[in-house]
């Protein structure tokens, strides 16, 4: 079955704040790592993550190019 996912990063982000796809052949019990491209910010931020229906939320902090605090 087919899983929609999208990624959104809210906050004083410059680069890679959306990014979404379809994971594909998801057994029930396994897991997949969803890999966005770079994201380009700084200060606080908050990630919302959706696969399937299911919604996620994290604040953190972007410095230049890493993400910390989650």
């Amino acid at each position: 079955t087919d899983i929609p996912w999208s990624i959104d990063i809210d906050g004083p982000v410059f680069l890679g704040s959306h990014d979404e796809g379809v994971i594909t052949n998801l057994a029930a019990g396994e897991s997949v790592t969803v890999r966005i491209p770079l994201i380009l910010g700084l200060g606080d931020i908050t990630i919302t993550v959706n696969a399937g229906g299911v919604q996620r939320q994290e604040e953190g902090k972007v410095i230049l190019f890493f993400v910390t605090g989650l």
